[in-house]
């Protein structure tokens, strides 16, 4: 009940905080500082800004997250070759406000000059991401701008645009908790997914919002429910799923007691938006292998324009064998539409201490087990046949870079790749079936961060 009430109170005094068009905010008074002098170009741009605050103290307000991060973003948005500025700042005073301010070049040629264009206000304090999109498809992006009112759980999404000189908002204020941005209805310009967490107020929700040409603003088409046990993502990526261009958000998030990856779509030929949950590994798993979610994230690994989701497992055990460190296993899947399920494209078995990962075979697939060295620095392949291990057949071994000696005896061990920091290398154990080829440890061995190989 408490933390029913509690958030019941938050969305209210959210509401009460939204004001049409332009609003309001309040600030702790150590915030208000004014940035380092700028020159040139941004220093016209600044000086607008402070003609507009009206000599009032103000705080720029940067956003928290996304690709935008500068409280004065400079950006080409109707591709006329010339940047527009779009800048947010916060005054003091008895009714602080958070401004988005529009700036553009006007004038002729000889006499151009940095003007104010439009203005929207907030009374939201803090301006959670900023991002650019053609929503109604005229080649103009537009401005979509997450509020927050510093809340953990609830932003508040409004859309402005600004063409041929004339500046509106172009939406409600519209509750979320994270979004996407991307062809999702495969029209040929962008649409808005909002997701929202399960919340005393409704459950866990995707909203998809296009614009409506007859109404001149963004209204939601369509709705699905999402996966209530959900307690927030860790990672939103938008994409294809497949090659025939459906385009989908795939929510990375943590339940109580497990990840997992929510695909959401819009089912073109239904005209109905679907969301559909892949069960992503255990909390467990994860940490028994050292392995951190934040890092192992819905994503593109191959380059081929579809992006694929991560199962996270360990490599099979053997239950006569006790106190050994197994590897990790993730299996890189693509989610299948029709079959509404995932299909795995490639599996890679990691020492996440280590720092390294290796491309597995589809044949050593159940038939192959890993485990890790107590100092961490090796991972050894072990054939495994019916829950039992037999002969291991190849080790790969993380040095320092000043411990490999370049053609000295490294009990046995062959160069994978050397750097500045650190050396790896291979070493065939015993004769078997599943040992590889010199070149296939090459091209399937990989350093983590860099993704550095030795081909």
């Amino acid at each position: 009940m408490k933390f029913k009430e509690f958030a019941v109170g938050l969305f209210a005094v959210i509401m009460t905080f939204l004001l049409s068009g332009c609003s309001v905010a309040n600030l702790d008074s150590k915030d208000l500082m004014r940035p380092p002098k700028p020159t040139g170009e941004k220093a016209q741009i600044q000086h607008v800004i402070e003609q507009n605050a009206g000599g009032q103290k103000y705080t720029f307000k940067y956003p928290q997250s996304g690709e935008y991060r500068s409280a004065v973003i400079l950006n080409d948005i109707n591709g006329d070759g010339t940047e527009e500025a779009f800048g947010f700042y916060r005054t003091k005073g008895e009714n602080p406000q958070t401004h988005l301010v529009i700036i553009d070049e006007v004038g002729t040629e000889e006499e151009k000059q940095w003007e104010l264009v439009g203005e929207f206000t907030t009374a939201l304090p803090e301006v959670t991401e900023v991002d650019f999109a053609d929503i109604n498809g005229d080649g103009v992006m537009e401005i979509i701008v997450g509020w927050n009112a510093n809340s953990t759980v609830t932003n508040v999404l409004s859309v402005y645009s600004y063409i041929n000189g004339e500046c509106r908002q172009i939406s409600s204020e519209e509750i979320y908790y994270d979004f996407a941005l991307g062809d999702f209805t495969q029209s040929g310009f962008d649409s808005i997914l909002l997701m929202n967490l399960n919340t005393a107020e409704k459950g866990a929700q995707a909203s998809l919002y296009c614009y409506n040409d007859k109404e001149k603003k963004i209204t939601m088409i369509s709705s699905v429910l999402m996966d209530s046990e959900v307690a927030r993502f860790y990672n939103v990526t938008a994409g294809k799923v497949d090659e025939t261009g459906v385009y989908a958000a795939f929510a990375d998030g943590i339940t109580g007691i497990r990840y997992n990856t929510q695909v959401i779509y819009f089912d073109v030929p239904k005209f109905q938006l679907e969301c559909h949950v892949v069960p992503g590994g255990l909390i467990s798993e994860y940490e028994s292998t050292n392995m951190k979610a934040s890092t192992v994230i819905s994503q593109d690994i191959n380059s081929d324009g579809i992006i694929e989701i991560p199962i996270c497992t360990k490599m099979p055990a053997d239950t006569a064998s006790q106190g050994l460190e197994y590897a990790g296993l993730i299996s890189w899947c693509n989610y299948n539409t029709e079959s509404e399920d995932v299909d795995v494209i490639r599996n890679v078995v990691t020492n996440n201490k280590g720092g390294f990962y290796y491309i597995m075979p589809d044949q050593w697939q159940g038939t192959v087990t890993a485990i890790i060295s107590d100092d961490t620095k090796t991972m050894t392949f072990i054939e495994y046949r019916n829950g039992e291990m037999g002969n291991s057949f190849l080790a790969l071994r993380k040095y320092s870079a000043s411990e490999w000696i370049d053609g000295g005896d490294m009990d046995g061990y062959s160069l994978i790749l050397k750097n500045e920091t650190c050396a790896f290398g291979y070493k065939i154990l015993n004769e078997s079936s599943y040992a590889p080829k010199e070149q296939e440890v090459l091209n399937s061995f990989r350093a983590m961060g860099s993704g550095e190989t030795a081909v």
